[in-house]
């Protein structure tokens, strides 16, 4: 992580450090730049070929143990019945008719116990099934349209790639500007990009998920995808889709200040930044704040060829990062280790007295 008061340039100095790391190393080759440290560690994980897929995805993959079984399932009409009904496959009607009738009988059964365990809690917890339950939930109607026209990825045709941001989260509001209205960033690519191109959007997979601390399901309306499918050349995209092959086939990927952007600049792909971020200093970015910025942005990836040295550019561009980063995070709750989350603290408390200081001009 790094301290910024400014969310619209959040690291001041990034550009003349740039600059300067860029003039010191510019008779150099990329294998004589040494990284250390997070710097190196962020440019070995998004540079590498380590599997990079998010943990609450992989459990919608579907993996097999064996061909045996691949087979059976894809062969077989009683087993694929019973895999779309795990998957709630928005079109196998039937399935979604008893996936929803299971879904109410799990509910009043879970009612039925906790109410009668004469728990202090058992008022809580039912408040909380009431929240989380799919049953009384208005985003599993609303998403029921995603699902119904999800179109099947043509990978011969030219497009750019929009997962979506899940909302509410920091990385659309307040670091998404204007664009918190993803509707606002679609329909401008909807209306600038050239008329052979399609628009792939992908729903953000947490967005569905439940949760009674924030509702992310009253972030998406029936209006929001009804917008989006007013738009001729804008398409959903199912959840299983691999993201890695949608953002290394793409024209360029667009979102507000996401980590896709990261790993699309990693494998050269440019990233359309409608957001603001650490990332609006990399190589590749073309940040968009205005319908001429989006104009000029589409025309340079048409006729702008890679840089000889793009790697080289990258190594630098993590090189100059790694003198703002700090090796904490504000998300203790993901440390397990007691001593690691006691260290973490410290440096957080550290990091925001200095910056106070700084602030109030006390040494």
């Amino acid at each position: 992580m790094f301290v910024s008061n400014n969310i619209y340039n959040p690291i001041p100095e990034f550009c003349a450090e740039y600059n300067r790391i860029k003039a010191k190393y510019s008779n150099q080759s990329e294998s004589e730049i040494e990284l250390t440290g997070l710097a190196k560690k962020m440019y070995d994980f998004y540079m590498g070929r380590e599997d990079r897929t998010p943990y609450y995805m992989k459990n919608q993959l579907g993996e097999f143990r064996n061909d045996f079984l691949r087979n059976l399932c894809e062969n077989s009409l009683f087993f694929r019945f019973l895999r779309s009904l795990k998957r709630n496959d928005g079109k196998n009607l039937f399935a979604r008719f008893i996936y929803n009738i299971g879904m109410r009988f799990r509910f009043a059964v879970k009612v039925a116990i906790t109410f009668f365990s004469f728990s202090s809690l058992k008022f809580k917890s039912i408040s909380e099934m009431f929240y989380t339950s799919k049953v009384f939930r208005e985003f599993d109607s609303v998403f029921e349209l995603y699902k119904k026209n999800i179109s099947k990825v043509d990978y011969s045709n030219k497009y750019i790639y929009v997962p979506l941001h899940l909302q509410p989260e920091k990385s659309s509001s307040p670091l998404g500007g204007v664009f918190v209205d993803q509707l606002l960033m679609i329909k401008m690519l909807s209306f600038y990009i050239p008329e052979n191109w399609t628009i792939y959007v992908k729903e953000n997979p947490k967005q569905a998920m439940k949760s009674h601390l924030v509702p992310f399901d009253s972030y998406r309306t029936v209006y929001f995808y009804e917008e989006l499918l007013q738009l001729p050349n804008v398409k959903f995209v199912s959840l299983q889709e691999d993201t890695y092959k949608l953002i290394e086939n793409a024209e360029a990927i667009a979102t507000l200040t996401g980590t896709a952007g990261l790993e699309a600049i990693t494998k050269g792909i440019p990233f359309f930044m409608f957001g603001f971020s650490y990332l609006q200093y990399a190589p590749n970015v073309y940040t968009i704040r205005t319908n001429e910025d989006c104009v000029n942005a589409i025309k340079s990836i048409q006729t702008k060829e890679r840089s000889l040295d793009y790697n080289k550019q990258f190594k630098l561009y993590f090189k100059c990062l790694g003198k703002f980063l700090i090796n904490t995070t504000v998300e203790l709750d993901t440390i397990t280790n007691e001593e690691e989350k006691r260290e973490s603290k410290s440096k957080l408390v550290d990091v925001y007295y200095r910056e106070i200081c700084r602030i109030m001009g006390v040494s």
